[in-house]
């Protein structure tokens, strides 16, 4: 617990279009990013889940083990919730809940597949109960290739709704550089001989890729392109006013649900 409470990091973090220190981030950060990051269709399940199984510590059934499901889950989210609780990056602190979150997910499952086919008298059990879990598969296949090969930058139907473009300008839509893996492979592509490149976020994550022997990292005055993925708060103020890259037009940009993940200008 002290730890939760008391972690050192103190960076900006960007919450529904504004700034936060990760030490003065609204409670609501925590239940927020679980919700944001689940697809609909599990986030449904998971809430009839829930019902059912308070249901049946109420029957008597099964007590010990919901119960402790249900610390599982609750007691993490609860340091969360915390004012004094450092958070950032999203969902990835609270990973440690997610399958218990699925157990209360299959519940609602289990639920669905017995009572839906009585709602359809007429229609054998099993088909219904097949075609439950082939519209489920299916939806969530869609969400699954509608980010990949971004798993990490997921945001479900309903924030993609509210915030129809530009996601990155409202939370830190790219956090861990995998789009860097592209962004290279254009610079390798394209890229003039004996050119300079300077990376201002996460910049070591390149050493992971193959360069263009021919290109070199320098972040002076005299670079000639300039790549960073899209977490807002991790830009130098000084960037803009060195490189003047605003008022540019990317050579490349990666988006994804019509917001831009990673840029790369032409500065030189």
């Amino acid at each position: 617990m002290d730890y939760f409470l008391h972690h050192g990091w103190a960076g900006n973090v960007l919450y529904f279009g504004k700034f936060y220190l990760a030490t003065h981030l609204p409670w609501h950060y925590a239940p927020f990013f679980l919700a944001a990051t689940t697809p609909l269709a599990i986030l449904i399940l998971a809430m009839i889940g829930l019902v059912v199984a308070f249901k049946k510590i109420l029957r008597g059934e099964k007590f010990f083990e919901i119960t402790l499901i249900f610390l599982w889950l609750f007691l993490r989210l609860g340091l969360g919730i915390l004012p004094e609780s450092v958070k950032y990056d999203g969902v990835r602190q609270f990973l440690i809940i997610i399958p218990a979150f699925i157990i209360f997910a299959a519940l609602g499952f289990d639920f669905i597949l017995e009572r839906f086919p009585k709602y359809f008298p007429k229609i054998k059990k099993w088909k219904t109960q097949v075609g439950i879990v082939i519209v489920i598969f299916f939806w969530l296949l869609a969400e699954f290739f509608g980010i990949f090969p971004f798993g990490g930058s997921y945001f479900n139907e309903a924030v993609r709704f509210a915030f129809p473009n530009n996601l990155d300008k409202q939370f830190d839509f790219e956090y861990w550089g995998s789009s860097y893996r592209q962004g290279v492979d254009w610079l390798n592509q394209n890229a003039e001989s004996n050119s300079t490149y300077c990376v201002p976020i996460a910049g070591h994550l390149i050493g992971f890729y193959s360069v263009r022997p021919d290109l070199k990292s320098d972040c002076s005055e005299n670079t000639d392109y300039l790549m960073f993925f899209t977490r807002w708060a991790g830009i130098p103020e000084s960037l803009e006013n060195e490189f003047h890259y605003r008022e540019k037009d990317p050579v490349f940009r990666i988006s994804k649900y019509d917001s831009d993940m990673l840029l790369i200008y032409k500065v030189k």
